[in-house]
């Protein structure tokens, strides 16, 4: 196997599929930097993407795991490189479907679009891990699937097969779930220092990922509890006058729009707390204020969010 992009994705595969006794190149731009990623990882370099056709002659399966928007490039300078017939090419986008490798498909490769959802930070000195359990979503041709099925069982995953279209709706409802999410706990942490409490991720962190769990185990609105949920409409009063009072303008109106967001779907689902009209009342009475200052004032934020 080579996996064309050494970056966190692609030296994660690699050290997990290695872990597993796939044979494993890295091709890279940076000669210095596939080395160290290879070293990290425990597997081959394969070549450099300055001579692709050599770093991929024969490779089979192949796996492309460079950034989104530079796949299309990769993609259309590995069409004239040798003969496709028989063999498989994966790339690992989110966003992008596998009919990106449609002229890779017409030369007679196998192809489709495997992606974890997971989030994989950087590590300093070395690979991340692919956690056990992580699901993993299929699209493309179903010939690949014995292939991609024995990818993720040896990565100790769960397979999910993608209908053809809708990626880039399937990688927002990842990234609210995993990227956004981190944003609002970064946001909750700076609130808790104005108030002098430091460490406000590990603080955070245990009720988050309960509210998280609590949401996967039973329907997400089911699981919501809160100031919302209660119809405690002097609560959210309170948290507008407090986010007013320290500036955070561009925050309250992503406060406001998802508190509305949630109490339409409680709504929706039969869950309306108690009170809830004079929660909406209130909810969009404080967004249009915050809509007509800005419109007045410019931002109407003084920098900080």
């Amino acid at each position: 196997m080579t996996i064309v992009g050494p970056g966190a994705l692609g030296r994660a595969l690699a050290r997990g599929l290695a872990a597993s006794g796939w044979r494993v190149g890295l091709v890279g731009r940076d000669a210095d930097a596939t080395a160290a990623a290879a070293a990290e990882c425990s597997v081959e370099v394969a070549g450099h993407s300055g001579d692709l056709a050599a770093a991929v002659a024969g490779a089979d399966p192949l796996l492309l795991t460079v950034p989104d928007d530079a796949l299309a490039t990769v993609i259309a300078s590995l069409v004239p490189v040798g003969s496709w017939t028989g063999r498989c090419v994966l790339h690992c986008s989110g966003s992008r479907g596998a009919d990106l490798l449609s002229e890779l498909a017409a030369a007679g490769a196998t192809t489709g679009s495997l992606h974890p959802i997971m989030s994989l930070p950087r590590v300093t000195g070395g690979a991340a891990e692919i956690p056990s359990a992580t699901p993993f979503t299929y699209e493309g041709d179903p010939a690949a699937l014995p292939l991609v099925t024995r990818m993720v069982d040896d990565l100790g995953g769960r397979l999910q097969r993608l209908g053809g279209g809708g990626k880039a709706l399937y990688h927002l409802a990842s990234c609210l779930a995993g990227n956004l999410a981190t944003v609002l706990l970064g946001l909750s942490s700076e609130l808790l220092e104005e108030v002098a409490i430091e460490d406000g991720a590990e603080l955070l962190s245990p009720l988050a990922t309960r509210s998280v769990s609590g949401a996967a185990a039973t329907e997400p609105y089911a699981a919501l509890t809160g100031p919302l949920a209660r119809g405690d409409v002097d609560t959210l009063t309170a948290h507008v006058t407090a986010l007013r009072s320290s500036r955070r303008l561009r925050l309250l109106r992503a406060y406001l729009d998802l508190q509305l967001l949630a109490l339409d779907a409680l709504r929706r689902e039969g869950r309306a707390p108690e009170r809830h009209d004079e929660l909406d009342e209130l909810l969009r009475r404080e967004l249009a204020t915050l809509t007509e200052e800005c419109v007045d004032g410019g931002d109407g934020v003084d920098g900080s969010v």
